[in-house]
């Protein structure tokens, strides 16, 4: 049996969704005061992890502590604390003590979402300041240079004279020197208690200075200061607290900070999610100057905790991680022979945190194969209809491409002297326009076989038009009607184009014609009238075989194809997934084809991902009938039904008709089944012979029913079939 080659599409289906996701990377400082283990502090920490915030709920991934006595004690007894809540996570903290007063910095951590690297003690600058932490992390799962994050947990100079405000001045520029040090595009967080009362503190703009690592207040406060700014202030929970060694007077001042590098809000990687910024349990519903209870920013046990536990408040904040693309699909099918195949794969965005729709930023990405002659497919858009003009054995076929853009079609029928039947994909014209396309690839069995562009009257058979369009062996050639039902003639073209762009346009009743090589000189070719062609008119392509058992196939692209591995550039807001449907083209006649398709970005703070897997599959030369991937079940019982019909598309051997032999091509060669074999296990046996008794003498239609010649009722003539084969068997 002669075998074509055929095309096989594999469809990408690029899902997701719009909207929040339940998962982000939670971080929060907190000053405990004085290393103390207090009551509430329980309480409080495990309200942070279970707190839902503008949709995201999460466990703390890390908690960021000032004056704690020892990493070894306090921190240890915090990590005991949080372990007991969450029991499943099995938090660690940070090993090094920091030196000066007041006790050191530390860090809790998740380790299932975050791998602690390396921790500095930076020496403090003026005897008698604490020193400041640096913690490197890197986020579970990923390799990208983003998946970084450096955490500097400062706790400076306290009160409000010269000396002190000079002290967190220094110490800041400290900071920031050793932050600038690290290069640029560094994910960075300052955060602990600054004792910073204004903007204007040198303190503050030698954080926020010009350089490398400047530091961003997500607040966008210029000023903190009075009742207006309550919701954004830190200490001190209580007017008067129970332990009297702690500060009291009330929530008046912004103390705690999280602040950030410019690459935590570029809207690209891991970066913070807009409006996550919060003092935990204060949503400014507390009388100024007053105790945080008087509030509803938590529940009244949470608040009385935050009023024992400590004299600050703990400041939170939810990052999102960097997009990680992945490519997953179910495994190929056995065998692969239609064209018409397409194959369900989904491409997406596997970060634990996708942002949402809020400050969302998109990703650029591409998808990369290994295929020759790669071509990206969608839906066809809704102003383009395919419709069959007049009678057309077989179903036409028409899929938009949109790498190249432009379409590929496929169909038999004949564009004849006075009626035609072909397919034609078409938008209606209500004013003037014109189409302009690169016509190429046209194969089929017949010479004469044709595509092109064409504007009609009407959809009717016999409807004016004219038609510009290529042949398989005659080259360029000119069609027209002029009116209604009469003959339509043909004029010559270079005989020797096989491709060339075609432009055709409607101009009032005018229909005018062009050709080029190289769509940079054009020839100005054809120009007639059709009479009457006032109102809409039908632009589209055109498509024959001018057989009656063949079918043709072309391209229409309104751009050259790229090659092999030149991917399609795609863009995808991270809360989504991809949603971009596409097949892709792929040519050859191995029997065995490994197919690699990589998804890849242009912003180096995605991480990409690669998927392959092998397909085994022939090429045939016919079609899937019902297009479901595969010849099966569903393919014969369609074939049965056109049994003595003239219908080319299940006409498998070319022989004008439908029959028997047709049948038994589709099982032998294509199902390597025995004719015969009702239940296709391989085998005309036992159980195919008890199916057939089972519907025996009565009307039934279907080969799982035992109607095994189409004639919709079982009797000897079925019989017969499973005899002639008795005991055939394909391994």
């Amino acid at each position: 049996m002669k075998i074509w080659q055929r095309r096989i599409w594999i469809l990408l289906v690029l899902l997701g969704g719009a909207g929040m996701t339940n998962a982000a990377l939670r971080i929060a400082t907190y000053n405990i005061a004085l290393g103390e283990i207090r009551p509430g502090l329980d309480t409080v920490l495990q309200a942070i992890c279970q707190e839902t915030y503008q949709g995201y709920s999460q466990p703390l991934d890390i908690l960021l502590l000032q004056e704690q006595d020892s990493v070894q004690s306090t921190t240890q007894a915090i990590v005991d604390i949080i372990n007991r809540i969450m029991p499943s996570v099995n938090y660690r903290r940070s090993q090094t003590n920091g030196t000066g007063p007041g006790g050191t910095m530390a860090v809790v951590y998740n380790p299932q979402t975050v791998t602690l690297l390396d921790e500095t003690a930076l020496p403090p600058p003026t005897s008698g300041d604490r020193a400041v932490m640096r913690y490197h992390f890197q986020l579970a799962g990923y390799s990208t240079s983003d998946s970084h994050l450096y955490v500097y947990v400062a706790h400076l100079k306290a009160t409000t004279n010269s000396d002190s405000r000079d002290r967190r001045a220094v110490q800041a520029a400290q900071i920031r020197a050793d932050a600038d040090a690290l290069g640029n595009d560094v994910n960075i967080i300052y955060a602990g208690d600054f004792n910073i009362y204004t903007s204007s503190e040198p303190a503050y703009q030698n954080l926020v200075a010009e350089g490398s690592a400047r530091a961003y207040d997500p607040t966008g406060l210029v000023d903190w200061q009075g009742s207006e700014y309550r919701r954004w202030h830190t200490q001190a929970p209580a007017m008067d607290p129970a332990d009297a060694s702690l500060v009291g007077g009330g929530m008046d001042d912004r103390f705690d900070f999280q602040m950030i590098s410019d690459s935590l809000h570029d809207g690209s990687g891991l970066d913070w999610i807009e409006g996550s910024y919060r003092t935990f349990g204060n949503n400014a519903t507390h009388a100024y100057n007053g105790n945080i209870s008087s509030g509803n920013g938590a529940s009244a046990v949470v608040l009385n905790a935050l009023m024992t536990a400590s004299d600050h408040c703990p400041v939170v904040l939810e990052y999102r991680h960097p997009a990680r693309m992945s490519v997953s699909a179910s495994d190929l099918p056995s065998r692969v022979i239609a064209r018409g195949f397409q194959y369900q794969v989904q491409v997406t965005n596997t970060a634990p945190c996708q942002v949402g729709t809020q400050g969302a930023a998109g990703i650029d990405y591409s998808i990369q194969t290994n295929l020759t002659g790669t071509r990206q497919y969608a839906s066809m858009p809704s102003e383009w209809t395919l419709a069959t003009i007049g009678t057309l054995a077989g179903e036409p076929f028409a899929q938009y491409l949109i790498n190249p853009i432009g379409f590929e079609m496929s169909g038999g029928g004949n564009i004849s002297s006075t009626s035609d039947n072909f397919p034609f994909l078409y938008r209606i014209l209500h004013a003037d326009g014109s189409l302009e396309l690169k016509v190429s690839n046209l194969q089929s069995d017949s010479p004469g076989a044709n595509a092109g562009l064409m504007v009609r009257q009407s959809l009717e058979p016999g409807s004016p038009f004219g038609y510009l369009y290529l042949t398989r062996d005659f080259g360029l050639k000119w069609r027209s009607r002029m009116s209604p039902g009469s003959t339509a003639f043909v004029s010559n073209g270079p005989a020797d184009l096989n491709s060339a762009w075609l432009r055709i346009s409607r101009q009032g009743e005018q229909v005018l014609a062009a050709w080029s090589s190289d769509r940079q000189s054009w020839t100005e070719w054809q120009s007639m009238t059709l009479s009457g062609m006032t109102g809409p008119a039908y632009l589209g392509l055109a498509i024959s075989s001018l057989h009656p058992t063949a079918t043709a196939f072309a391209s229409f692209d309104t751009e050259d194809a790229g090659g092999a591995n030149s991917g399609t550039a795609y863009y995808a807001p991270p809360a989504a997934g991809p949603n971009i449907h596409t097949f892709l083209l792929g040519q050859g006649q191995t029997e065995n084809r490994t197919f690699n398709i990589e998804i890849k970005s242009n912003d180096p703070t995605v991480q990409n991902n690669h998927w392959q897997t092998t397909c085994v599959y022939r090429y045939a030369d016919f079609d899937d009938f019902d297009q479901d991937c595969d010849f099966d079940l569903d393919d014969v019982n369609l074939l049965l039904t056109h049994l003595g019909s003239i219908n080319t598309l299940y006409d498998l051997d070319r022989s004008g008709l439908v029959d028997m032999t047709d049948l038994q091509i589709l099982f032998e060669t294509v199902l390597d089944r025995p004719l015969g074999d009702i239940d296709l296990d391989g085998t005309v046996d036992l159980s195919d012979f008890l199916i057939l008794a089972n519907f025996f003498m009565t009307p039934s239609t279907g080969w799982n029913h035992a109607d095994l010649n189409g004639d919709h009722f079982v009797n000897i003539s079925d019989l017969n079939i499973i005899a002639q084969n008795w005991m055939r068997f394909f391994p």
